[in-house]
């Protein structure tokens, strides 16, 4: 899904649309799909799960590596507003843990509030035409006001 939204471009469109609204932060959780784990196939589970926060910092990387040669909307420099900041979780995986989230969920904090907290992947694939950036999108337009388009 996560590939889905970045290759497809829906991600970039958020970003596009949103970007002066909304400090956009990704946190890389763990391979979604990982080989040996889902017997999905190596064309949708080509890595292993990590072992080490190297690892995972390198899953990261090639997402990047694979956006920055769709869209380009994705940054592993924190201090980058102007992109979607990707940033990993610690193998003890403390994010998860606090946010009960896991990979392909949005959650959307203002405040210090959780303020949507969107579908998880078993709800996510009862559409699949949907993913889970149209939601997204549907909230911050309800939320904040129509995409500034810039």
């Amino acid at each position: 899904m996560v590939m889905a939204c970045v290759v497809g471009g829906t991600l970039a469109g958020i970003v596009r649309d949103y970007r002066t609204q909304v400090d956009f932060l990704a946190v890389y959780l763990a391979e979604a799909h990982a080989n040996g784990v889902w017997p999905l196939g190596t064309n949708v589970s080509y890595m292993k799960r990590h072992k080490s926060l190297q690892e995972r910092i390198d899953a990261a990387k090639d997402l990047l590596k694979i956006d920055a040669e769709s869209h380009d909307c994705m940054t592993d420099d924190v201090s980058d507003s102007s992109k979607f900041r990707l940033v990993v979780d610690q193998m003890d995986n403390l994010f998860s843990r606090m946010f009960k989230a896991h990979p392909d969920r949005v959650i959307f904090i203002r405040d210090g509030k959780i303020v949507y907290f969107g579908k998880s992947i078993i709800d996510q694939m009862q559409d699949p035409s949907r993913l889970m950036t149209h939601e997204a999108r549907e909230w911050l337009e309800a939320n904040l006001g129509p995409a500034s388009k810039q």
